[in-house]
């Protein structure tokens, strides 16, 4: 029978376990040991040789060796991993200063916590093993240990980023000034922070905007790059995806991948050959065995700004570093990104420089300028017929109360859309009532489906003549993007069945499939879109010889201008020059319904391979 240990031999253990001992001469190769990773599709333990780009990163914040790390880097990466690492070495080797790990907003936080923080703290267990079932509390968003507590939150929040003290912060997706990192965010932060001598701090996120708070960041800092040695010349090279003029970067071979939708046959690029070229000429070939050996050999460079103390480190890598990442899907996020910009889409090539080439990105200089557009493009005449083999009919009406006057009435916008990108308008005007609306859409064969109707005002109403028409409902926001489930951003909300929002019954029992939907989308994203598209060379936004009086001056109701900021960023000015701008925003609104039908994604040619590029700001 063992011996019961006497309360003085007791007390003796836990006081010597209260000593701080020496820390692991390596935080990678105590992960190696103690973090695991519950739910990754990789591996369910830290395998520190998958990821090498984040192991210098993790070992100068884990160990507090820098008072700051930036670390800038690609999606899919293992950015979000390394912070956790950090986190929990601080967890299970500090014993005193609080830690607070702050997300975009609370419903950020929230999700991470629930999505995979609060497992993978739990999966590690020198962290579980500092905790005491009665001094202990493991809450949503918050543990409270013994000697220090944990709290994860939003930045938006003034009160978050301007009470507590922590001496240890890690901040992710401080790209996102539009969740919650707005200007100033981060040095509130910071403030948090100088109470404590031995304070440290862990940045992670995507690259942002030329002239941003996170920009200031990574130029403040060491400025370390990730580099490789060539097999040949033995030489150290940054690997990144742009070609260069000499040759080196991403390359491949488009000749006869060309589809006739103007989008590449990737199967064919592939199938030909993806290769990454060094400036001294060697290529290495798109296979595991050799870009493996690459990632095994590589390491940052020296401090590249010599006006940066040690302590404040920063570090970048692109995603074509990246040996798990294939390049065939790098190569297709670029292509399709740039065929998006030649309709406005522009957001879709900031992103990809943002989240892949890891460049700070200048908006004004990536966007082509504003031309005038004349409003007459065309010498057809409206008709009925409206495109040959058009793939799609939509239509968009706005309700007007009336003013001066006049009944309350619909302004009605009828177009046509191929794949490609053309549109042709084949109605446009004014009716007063709800019959003369159906009979306009009846008349010209447009199907319940593909029509929205603006329920901005008399919204009880809209929604009602929605659900037994069939018709979706739309309300146009200033918001400028909405994040999606599958994590990308885009210019309206996830729809949702009308029935739901109106709190009415399901409207279409037999068939789910024509059930009404409500949009949400961006009033400025979607004027954006329509002057690009305009004045695009790739597409035909043809407006027939015979448009009413009515549609010349409302189309030509808003001007914008591009205007620079003085934190160096460009933003769209918009001016309303008329009141009456109906026409105008029903044709913006009907991009609505296109982009969501797929209309655009074929746009565009091939590029090739010493394609010219807008130059983003080099990190």
């Amino acid at each position: 029978m063992t011996e019961k240990p006497s309360s003085a031999s007791w007390l003796f253990t836990a006081w010597l376990g209260l000593i701080p001992q020496p820390p692991e001469p390596s935080v990678v190769d105590w992960a190696a040991t103690n973090v695991f990773i519950p739910g990754s599709a990789r591996s369910e333990r830290y395998e520190p040789d998958v990821s090498p780009q984040i192991k210098e990163p993790v070992e100068q914040a884990g160990r507090s060796l820098a008072r700051s790390v930036t670390l800038i880097k690609p999606t899919q990466s293992a950015g979000s991993l390394a912070g956790e690492i950090v986190l929990d070495y601080w967890l299970s080797h500090w014993n005193g200063g609080d830690v607070c790990f702050y997300m975009q907003n609370d419903l950020a936080a929230r999700d991470r916590w629930s999505r995979r923080l609060e497992r993978r703290i739990k999966a590690c267990e020198p962290v579980m093993r500092r905790t005491s079932a009665d001094r202990f509390k493991f809450v949503n968003c918050e543990i409270n240990f013994p000697h220090l507590n944990l709290v994860v939150q939003g930045a938006r929040s003034d009160r978050n980023v301007a009470s507590d003290s922590f001496r240890g912060i890690l901040l992710e997706e401080v790209h996102d000034a539009q969740g919650g990192w707005t200007p100033g965010r981060v040095d509130q932060c910071f403030g948090r922070q100088t109470a404590y001598w031995d304070a440290v701090a862990m940045i992670i996120s995507n690259a942002s905007f030329s002239g941003d708070q996170l920009h200031q960041l990574w130029k403040s800092g060491t400025m370390q790059y990730w580099e490789v040695p060539c097999p040949i010349c033995k030489q150290f090279h940054r690997m990144h995806t742009k070609r260069h003029d000499d040759g080196s970067g991403l390359n491949y071979d488009h000749n006869g991948c060309l589809m006739p939708n103007g989008d590449l046959d990737y199967q064919k690029v592939v199938a030909r050959g993806i290769y990454y070229q060094f400036e001294c000429g060697h290529r290495v070939n798109d296979n595991a065995e050799e870009r493996r050996a690459l990632s095994m050999s590589g390491r940052y460079s020296d401090p590249t700004n010599p006006g940066a103390a040690l302590t404040d480190r920063s570090y970048t890598y692109q995603s074509v570093a990246v040996d798990y990442r294939k390049w065939i899907d790098i190569l297709k996020r670029k292509h399709r990104s740039r065929m998006a910009q030649k309709v406005g889409d522009f957001k879709s090539w900031l992103d990809y420089l943002r989240e892949e080439e890891c460049q700070f990105v200048d908006e004004g200089r990536d966007r082509p300028p504003i031309e005038r557009v004349t409003i007459i493009s065309s010498t057809k005449r409206k008709s009925r017929e409206g495109l040959p083999n058009r793939d799609f009919r939509f239509a968009y009406a706005d309700w007007q109360r009336g003013r001066d006057g006049q009944p309350p009435h619909f302004w009605v916008f009828i177009q046509d859309f191929l794949m490609s990108g053309d549109a042709l308008i084949v109605y446009e005007g004014r009716v007063d009532t709800e019959g003369e609306l159906v009979a306009v859409l009846n008349d010209h064969g447009v199907k319940p489906v593909c029509v929205t109707v603006d329920s901005s005002w008399d919204t009880t109403n809209i929604y009602n003549l929605c659900l037994r028409r069939g018709f979706n409902a739309a309300k146009a926001d200033d918001k400028m993007y909405w994040k999606h489930e599958d994590g990308t951003e885009r210019f309206y909300a996830e729809p949702r069945p009308l029935c739901m929002i109106a709190n009415a019954p399901v409207s279409q029992p037999d068939d789910p499939s024509a059930e009404p939907d409500f949009f949400l989308y961006s009033k400025y994203v979607t004027m954006e879109r329509l002057i690009y598209l305009r004045q695009s060379k790739e597409v035909k936004y043809e407006i027939p010889a015979d448009v009413s009086e009515d549609f010349v001056n409302q189309f030509d109701s808003w001007s914008v201008e591009v205007i620079r900021q003085r934190d160096g960023q460009s933003k769209m000015k918009w001016m309303q020059q008329r009141d009456d701008d109906h026409l105008f925003q029903c044709a913006a609104g009907i991009l609505l319904m296109a982009d969501l039908a797929g209309v655009f994604t074929g746009v565009g040619v091939s590029l090739p391979q010493n394609e010219s590029q807008p130059e983003a700001i080099e990190v």
